[in-house]
């Protein structure tokens, strides 16, 4: 039962889009996606404080609140859109995974809230309306999956810089240990040549001496022998 869990859960937690929209690669797919979103909450928020058109926030909180709605509110959603879109350029630009992980948090609350808030109202708004609240929803989750997509390469990325320089450190040490043993071993060897060498000294000397006894003795023989023939004057 082990395997199969930690299968499905490599899935799961390694899953990532190859592509942005089957075209552009994810990175790029992000940066355009960050400007599309800052670009999109200025626009809402001057339609706001103008009142040339109603954004999709107004007219939701019009059906909720009827007479009690007040620009603070989309106002101030507008407002985090944009903050949060410049926080995702920057995690891009950066390759920030905390930047992109505080990113993945707004947007789960963002879908999060707009099912809730969607939900009370969607029967009694427009067709427009209903289909501008599901295609908003569906770019956030697309978008939820985009930056999922991104932290897993970056994760891969930095693994696969990761392996070979644990390799060459790996490498690296092993060629000093052998070098330290080659080192303890000619260490060991050379008072071996030494001893050596002492050895096959030694017996000369022996030799030397026990080949002059044999002389003096044969010289003082030969002495003797000379004075007992030696005719007297």
């Amino acid at each position: 039962m082990e395997k199969p869990f930690e299968y499905v859960k490599s899935l799961v937690l390694c899953y990532k889009l190859e592509t942005c929209c089957c075209v552009a690669p994810i990175r790029i797919g992000l940066i355009f996606t960050g400007y599309f979103n800052a670009l999109m909450a200025i626009i809402c928020l001057e339609a706001t404080a103008n009142e040339s058109f109603p954004p999709t926030i107004v007219k939701v909180q019009e059906m909720i609140l009827e007479d009690n709605a007040t620009k603070s509110i989309p106002i101030l959603a507008y407002c985090m859109e944009l903050g949060f879109s410049f926080v995702l350029l920057c995690a891009i630009y950066r390759s920030d995974l905390d930047l992109m992980q505080i990113y993945m948090y707004y947007c789960m609350a963002a879908i999060v809230m707009s099912l809730l808030v969607y939900s009370i109202v969607i029967a009694a708004i427009d067709v427009l309306i209903q289909i501008a609240i599901i295609l908003s929803t569906g770019f956030q989750v697309y978008v939820l999956l985009l930056v999922r997509s991104a932290m897993v390469e970056i994760k891969l990325s930095r693994k696969n810089i990761e392996v070979p320089t644990l390799v060459m450190s790996s490498l690296i040490q092993k060629e000093e240990r052998k070098e330290e043993v080659e080192a303890k071993q000619t260490d060991t060897e050379i008072p071996e040549k030494e001893e050596e060498d002492e050895t096959k000294t030694v017996p000369d000397i022996k030799v030397e001496t026990v080949e002059e006894k044999p002389k003096e003795e044969t010289a003082s023989k030969s002495r003797s022998i000379f004075k007992k023939f030696k005719p007297n004057k």
